[in-house]
């Protein structure tokens, strides 16, 4: 996902040279306080967060039960997950993610998987990955292949092009036989149905880049039509790859600025410790395996394992002791205004994607 809010919050953080210089001060001060942070810790009660409904992890048993239950067609009969047909149209960064994480997870076989898109060049390396089923672009036959051999149909192409995309699909769709997910930015769900046609059931997703480690964070939408067993299927194969959590329309640009764009905010913050790392005289690759452990680690325990979420607040408490390391390199992040510009790029890019509809 290409987002101009990424620019900004670079240089909101000035090119990341508050996050270095709080990892500098933070190291001088290590000497001086090592004594005082081995003293007694305050304690807290656990103020655990209580989570919205969501699936984490492989739900592969239960992806052919829901397309059997919603009407989708089973060519070999089949009880495994992995022979859902699967159609893509428009095979981007993030429907390979999608694709790479729900064929890893074992929710779709390779095989399985029909695309469609408009470059020779694309088609060509998507062959030579092992995808069998591989058809031209969606405008010109691409989206009647997929159509005629699959069931649940990924829309990937880029908002702005959408639209000759659905009208081209809308012919050979089934309301009894097919589901429509759609991963476009800014692309509503009553836009969907508008041009696919009455009574086809739609879905809008959206999912981020981790999706292809099984580490993803998705929330869908369900349109009109969709019914309970179509909910269910997307549910299964979102959380095959990751956090799913079903959330009204209304929320979905607020989703976008969170999670959909959140991974880049993350590359940048991971990016300017081990710069900060780099700084204080440790190896490049030491300094960013350790901050994208950090990070990957203090997530986890706000997750809490799927418990109650521990607000990160108190982690942070936690963490930092009085006249420590940290609080000294916090009060230089509060100073360069880390909170507001993280705020900033939130409601940038959660505004951005309802202009790109």
């Amino acid at each position: 996902m290409t987002l101009n809010v990424s620019v900004q919050v670079c240089h909101r953080l000035s090119r990341s040279a508050s996050l270095a210089r709080s990892i500098t001060l933070a190291t001088n001060r290590c000497a001086g306080v090592l004594a005082s942070s081995a003293t007694e810790r305050q304690t807290r009660p656990n103020q655990g967060l209580p989570m919205a409904r969501t699936e984490v992890g492989s739900g592969r048993r239960q992806v052919a039960a829901s397309a059997t239950s919603a009407g989708a067609r089973d060519p070999s009969g089949a009880a495994g997950g992995d022979e859902t047909m699967l159609g893509v149209l428009g095979f981007g960064k993030m429907s390979a993610a999608l694709v790479g994480g729900f064929i890893s997870a074992g929710t779709v076989k390779q095989a399985n998987v029909h695309a469609s898109v408009r470059s020779h060049e694309k088609q060509q390396g998507l062959r030579d990955k092992g995808f069998v089923n591989v058809y031209g672009d969606a405008l010109h036959g691409g989206a009647q292949e997929v159509a005629a051999k699959s069931d649940v149909i990924f829309l990937g192409v880029k908002p702005q092009v959408i639209r000759p995309v659905l009208h081209a699909l809308a012919p050979h769709l089934d309301p009894e036989r097919h589901l429509v997910v759609s991963i476009a930015a800014g692309i509503t769900l009553s836009d969907l149905e508008e041009s696919l046609g009455q009574g086809v059931r739609v879905v809008r997703v959206m999912p981020n880049t981790p999706s292809l480690v099984g580490s993803g964070a998705s929330a869908y939408a369900l349109g009109s039509y969709a019914n309970d067993a179509d909910c269910e299927l997307v549910r299964t194969l979102l959380s095959s790859v990751g956090l799913a959590i079903k959330v009204q329309e209304k929320m979905i640009s607020g989703v976008t600025g969170v999670s959909g764009s959140g991974p880049a905010y993350v590359y940048m913050a991971i990016e300017a410790m081990a710069d900060g790392g780099v700084k204080c005289g440790l190896p490049r690759e030491t300094a960013l395996m350790l901050a994208a452990q950090t990070v990957k680690g203090a997530a986890d325990m706000v997750l809490n394992n799927g418990d109650a979420m521990i607000h990160p607040g108190v982690l942070k408490d936690d963490v930092a002791s009085p006249a420590g390391a940290t609080i000294e390199a916090i009060a230089e992040l509060e100073a360069a205004g880390m909170r507001s510009a993280f705020i900033r790029a939130v409601v940038a890019s959660a505004r951005r994607s309802d202009e790109l509809s």
